[in-house]
């Protein structure tokens, strides 16, 4: 399982700051930091300070699914359409290449929506 995956495995259970984070994956302080800015990059966690304003703590960004069971049905029936479809989708270069382009992205949602 990838850095990025444990973080947010992590992030799910509890909000902790990167020193907490490294601590618990026991991972460079450094190499934490720089996957905690990737998946802030991707909008997959956001941050917020302390009272004391010291330090950052990280939390899983509510996705829109959460927010709205409409979309959520929506998105699964778009992930379901490209699971079934995909052998006929894949004949076509254009949309074999965007799959594979973002193959990360439809690994995602099909973690997010098993997880319900």
């Amino acid at each position: 399982m990838g850095l990025k995956i444990k973080i947010l495995n992590l992030l799910e259970k509890k909000d902790l700051t990167a020193k907490q984070i490294s601590v618990e994956l026991r991972t460079d302080l450094g190499c934490t930091r720089v996957y905690i800015w990737r998946l802030k990059k991707q909008r997959l966690i956001e941050s917020y300070k302390t009272i004391e304003g010291k330090e950052l703590i990280y939390k899983i960004k509510k996705t829109s699914s959460e927010k709205s069971p409409e979309i959520k049905e929506m998105v699964i029936f778009l992930n379901n359409f490209f699971k079934n479809n995909v052998k006929y989708l894949a004949k076509n270069k254009e949309i074999y290449d965007f799959i594979i382009q973002n193959e990360l992205k439809f690994k995602l949602i099909e973690k997010l929506i098993s997880n319900e």
